[in-house]
This record gives C-alpha cells, sequence and structure tokens, in this order.
C-alpha cells in the first residue's frame, strides 16, 4: 500500500506502508487501522511520513468485513465495515472496538466537525448520508461520478464540505452539504482505487464560540409545500455561531434560518448561554 499526501490537485508527499491498511485517522500524525484481520497491523506516521514505531494490531472484532475507510473527531476514530454493514468507532489508539450502527455496504465515513454527525458513503445505493451516533439520517444525498464506486469520504471544516474520490480513475470530488458537485480534481498521481482519506483534524485546543440555546422553532414550508424533516429543539439543542473572547461579543438573541435539504427552513430563535467552548452536539446556523 501507499499513502499520498494531496493539495493543489497534486501528490507533494508519498511513503509506501509494508501492508493493506486502509481506514486512516489524521491529528498531529497518522494512523492507519487494519483493512482485514489478516492483511497486517496498521502503523503511525509523522505528518512527513516517518514511522513513529507504534503499530495498531487487529483487535478481534469478528464482523468489520473488509475495512475501507476510517476518520476520527480527536476523542474517537470511526471505521466503515464494508462487507459486513456496520459503522465502528474506536479509541485513538484503534482499541476498544464498538459498533454504532449499521448502514449497507458503506465505502466511506468522516466526522462533520461542525455538527457533531457522521457521513457515510454507500455503495448499495449511491447515497452520502449525515447521520447522528445514534444512527438516525439527518441527511442525504445520491452522488452520480463516473463510478458506481466512491470513498475515501473526508470532511474540511475550514469550507464546511465533503470531499470523496472516484474509485474508477482516482478523482477528487469536493460536493456541498447538499450534493452539489463544487470541483472534480483529476490527480495523475493516484490512477484510481484510492481507498481511505482524510483531512488533518485539529487536534489542538478549541475555540470558543457564542452558544446559544434554541427558545422558538418554526418548520416553513417550501414553494412545493414541503417541510424539513428535522429542525432544533426547543430548549434541548444549542447552536453556536461566531468566534468569541467574552460574552460581550456575542449578540444576546439569534434569529436566522436553518435551511434543509429538500429547500424548506426551519426559523429558529435562540437565547445566549455564553462564550464557552462549544459541546460536541452544539449545532451550527447554517
Amino acid at each position: 500500500g501507499r499513502i499520498s499526501v494531496v493539495q493543489g490537485g497534486a501528490v507533494v508527499r508519498s511513503w509506501n506502508q509494508p501492508n493493506t491498511a486502509m481506514p486512516v485517522a489524521v491529528m498531529n500524525t497518522v494512523r492507519t487501522y487494519v483493512q482485514y484481520s489478516t492483511s497486517g497491523d496498521g502503523s503511525e506516521y509523522q505528518l512527513d511520513g516517518t514511522p513513529t514505531g507504534t503499530t495498531y494490531p487487529y483487535q478481534g472484532e469478528s464482523n468489520t468485513g473488509q475495512s475501507i475507510d476510517g476518520g476520527t473527531d480527536g476523542e474517537y476514530n470511526y471505521l466503515a465495515g464494508w462487507n459486513n454493514g456496520n459503522i465502528w468507532r474506536y479509541d485513538t489508539d484503534w482499541k476498544n472496538p464498538q459498533v454504532l450502527f449499521p448502514v449497507s455496504g458503506p465505502t466511506g465515513v468522516t466526522y462533520d466537525s461542525a455538527s457533531g454527525h457522521l457521513w457515510v458513503i454507500s455503495f448499495s445505493n449511491q447515497n452520502v448520508t449525515e447521520y447522528d451516533m445514534s444512527g438516525n439520517a439527518i441527511s442525504s444525498f445520491r452522488y452520480s461520478t463516473s463510478s458506481t464506486w466512491m470513498g475515501c469520504l473526508a470532511y474540511e471544516a475550514s469550507t464546511d464540505t465533503l470531499w470523496a474520490t472516484d474509485f474508477a480513475n482516482g478523482d477528487l470530488y469536493q460536493f456541498s452539504k447538499s450534493g452539489a458537485v463544487l470541483q472534480r480534481i483529476a490527480v495523475p498521481a493516484i490512477a484510481g482505487y484510492a481507498w481511505g482519506g482524510e483531512f488533518a483534524f485539529n487536534s489542538g485546543p478549541p475555540t470558543p464560540r457564542c452558544i446559544y440555546q434554541v427558545s422558538k422553532v418554526k418548520n416553513k414550508a417550501n414553494q412545493c409545500g414541503r417541510v424539513c424533516d428535522v429542525c432544533p429543539y426547543v430548549r434541548g439543542d444549542l447552536v453556536c455561531t461566531i468566534e468569541c473572547g467574552s460574552a460581550n461579543d456575542c449578540a444576546s438573541r439569534l434569529r436566522g434560518f436553518n435551511a434543509c435539504a429538500n429547500g424548506g427552513a426551519c426559523k429558529v430563535s435562540a437565547d445566549l448561554v455564553g462564550c464557552d467552548v462549544p459541546p460536541q452536539n452544539c449545532k451550527r446556523c447554517r
């Protein structure tokens, strides 16, 4: 196997790995995990490709099937078990595996730091679906590329978008969360069958943001009369917005729209809680 670092459509760094470990979690190091129980240990590398000497052996989980892609939220790693259709959670050292929820034919998984949810590519139906940690589907779109196979699903926090790789030719696709193709980038050095892929997760200290508690929600229909499937919950959900140094940097009340994929909109009002490091379940205004 081979690990490549891609920037601006070009491979800027690459190195060989001794086996076919494909799920990858990237923080301040690169940590791979086994493809099969017999495919050899995963390994840890510095970001320049230097092995640290740490390895991640198979943990004995019996029903991952073929493990294709991984991701991390800095506290846990996640894995897509393709053959047997499960999304798994591990500690960041690829130990203590637990099944989170079943998905048919997952070929990619990534953590969305804006929502605290997971996005999963399903080969079975060519859908990219957003799930909460309990396995409830939040939103979904269908991809259409030259191949029915896509993987290497990765969330880019700086643009709040998703990236994936076409198995047929190695091309990279950038998607909005509603499924619009924002760009397609050919990477000649990757001819195809790129499996695991991620952006580096920010493992530094999180930035405080203005935090609000939802106080009022109105589900507004679009021109066809359709409303959002899911809106924030009154007195249950928190909404996080701009970075802040203190509560004085935040408006006392938040009013705005939280749009959903079918064209409807949740009209949300929320009251200021304070300026603090946002919890993982804190939603972002869209």
